[in-house]
């Protein structure tokens, strides 16, 4: 549930991310990474996006909470 709320919300910042070089992005879930939608954040979306945004020349900084 949490990786869809994610994902709408990079969905609702995509107009913002051809504008921008760098994104600065903090992620913050309510469950601990014992849940697996909450594991597979940094295991498979964030590479993901990560790997989407530098195809088209952008760059993404994270931070976890």
């Amino acid at each position: 549930m949490r990786t869809l709320t994610c994902a709408a919300a990079l969905a609702v910042m995509m107009p913002l991310t051809a504008a921008a070089d760098s994104l600065n992005v903090t992620i913050a879930a309510g469950h601990p990474p014992v849940f697996r939608s909450i594991r597979i954040i940094p295991q498979a979306f964030i590479p993901a996006v990560n790997a989407s945004l530098a195809a088209d020349g952008h760059a993404m900084s994270l931070s976890e909470h």
